[in-house]
């Protein structure tokens, strides 16, 4: 599991803020890079991204993929939020795309991409997996 650390210092506001976090199997470490950018820019409005928000890099992810873009969903059932001295952290779960997968999701909705990953058993945390689309 990787997780940023500081987010919640620049993302939201006093009352409500939040982190990052992904996990992927086998491990890439070198994801780092892509975890501070996302933790610095979120969805790029300065608040907490929405669930079906994503946010495209510049760069690979991590070395040796394809992959671009970050979709930002709802990570609360396995990081519940907490609070903080003043205010709540939410968990945000980062699930990595290709851009076809980007493409379908900008075109279908959040929801219709959940349903081809579920559907074609899409394991979506395998940083050594191929586009779904």
């Amino acid at each position: 599991m990787y997780a940023t650390v500081g987010a919640s210092d620049v993302l939201g506001n006093r009352e409500r803020a939040c982190e990052f976090f992904l996990g992927l199997t086998p491990a890439v470490d070198d994801i780092a890079e892509a975890l501070a950018e996302v933790a610095i820019k979120g969805n790029g409005t300065g608040q907490i991204p929405a669930p079906g928000d994503s946010i495209t890099l510049t760069f690979a992810l991590w070395r040796g993929t394809e992959m671009r873009s970050f979709l930002f969903t709802d990570g609360s059932e396995l990081i519940p939020s907490y609070l903080d001295t003043a205010k709540r952290i939410d968990f945000v779960q980062l699930v990595p795309l290709y851009a076809s997968e980007l493409d379908f999701k900008m075109a279908y909705g959040e929801e219709a991409l959940w349903e081809k990953f579920k559907a074609d058993t899409v394991p979506y945390w395998d940083s050594a997996r191929s586009p779904a689309i």
